[in-house]
């Protein structure tokens, strides 16, 4: 029997906040980690497999693939995230590093067939994996829409998306002979969208999920329902189920500061000029393989880059790209 590690680092953020303690007692137990804005780490992920060696290939398992288990099930659901935001299980519950661990750790214990959080009125949803690992919104909204497409009833309608949603949203709902609708961020303005569309079915990044026959307002219960609908409808597990929409690489939300931020914008603009440009919502430039859009946010010297490419070699090359103009994420954010 040979064992054989991996080992892998991953930043994220994340606020320590005990909901029963006074403000006194958050800041004294929790110290700088207490800043509701979030604050910093470093953490190195270990993964050990055991077993016997081919004597075909010599190897225990295969690293490549290993790699791309690790990337998907841990690494990419954690990396320059804010924890008590976008990973679910942080939701009502404090992200230390000991909580951390014993969330995978029990998810790869019960082994469910996929895991479900909501907020506390229950109008957003957010998934993860039979094995712990969130999905991203936008994949939940391109699997949603190709099942409301193929309905006769909903054939050729429109779909409405965030506009920092991955291209395979347009691609599921082009695919499905259905209409896709970019709309900037914010529930107003996605709402107002689908009213005047008549669209079938909205979904943003946020987990909002918006539905034509709830009066085209949001429902995390109705977006659970019917994940549970598709996923019961056939064999694969959750994760293979929504293997074939994790065509493209991601970087997830990116914040830099920035104290001119039109004039970053301008800047950026000039730089591609070149390529598909519109500003909807902050800019979006579309140079084909790759694409990105960075928005300014409304309380804080801040934009923020959400940046997609056909693979990983390809978004890491123009990630360092654009810290070239846009200079080192901040931490925390």
């Amino acid at each position: 029997m040979v064992y054989l590690t991996r080992k892998a680092e991953f930043s994220a953020s994340h606020y320590y906040h005990n909901p029963q303690f006074s403000p006194e007692e958050n800041l004294r137990t929790f110290g700088k980690c207490n800043n509701p804005n979030g604050h910093g780490h470093n953490y190195t992920l270990e993964v050990t497999v055991k077993g016997e060696v081919d004597p075909r290939s010599g190897f225990v398992v295969d690293l490549k693939q290993l790699k791309e288990v690790m990337h998907r099930e841990v690494l990419d659901a954690m990396d320059h995230r804010f924890l008590n935001k976008e990973v679910p299980e942080f939701v009502t519950q404090i992200p230390t590093t000991e909580n951390l661990a014993i969330v995978q750790e029990k998810i790869a214990q019960t082994k469910p067939d996929l895991g479900v959080a909501f907020d506390g009125d229950a109008d957003r949803c957010i998934f993860l994996t039979e094995w712990g690992a969130p999905i991203g919104c936008d994949l939940i909204t391109a699997l949603l829409a190709a099942d409301f497409l193929k309905q006769p009833q909903n054939k050729g309608s429109t779909v409405v998306y965030d506009l920092r949603s991955s291209h395979v949203v347009a691609d599921e709902v082009k695919a499905a002979g259905g209409i896709p609708r970019r709309e900037r961020v914010g529930h107003a303005y996605m709402k107002k969208t689908l009213a005047e569309t008549k669209a079938v079915f909205g979904g943003e990044l946020s987990g909002h999920f918006y539905f034509r026959d709830n009066f085209f307002a949001d429902s995390g219960a109705i977006a659970f329902a019917r994940v549970m609908s598709v996923l019961s409808a056939q064999q694969k597990p959750m994760s293979e189920l929504m293997g074939p929409l994790r065509r493209y690489a991601q970087s997830g939300e990116l914040n830099f500061q920035i104290e001119d931020k039109d004039g970053k914008i301008r800047e950026m603009a000039d730089v591609y000029r070149k390529a598909q440009i519109d500003y909807l919502d902050g800019i979006t430039v579309d140079c084909g393989d790759w694409w990105f859009n960075v928005r300014k946010s409304n309380t804080e010297p801040l934009l923020r880059l959400n940046l997609e490419a056909k693979d990983q070699r390809l978004l890491e090359e123009k990630l360092t790209e654009l810290k070239g103009i846009l200079g080192e994420p901040v931490k925390g954010h």
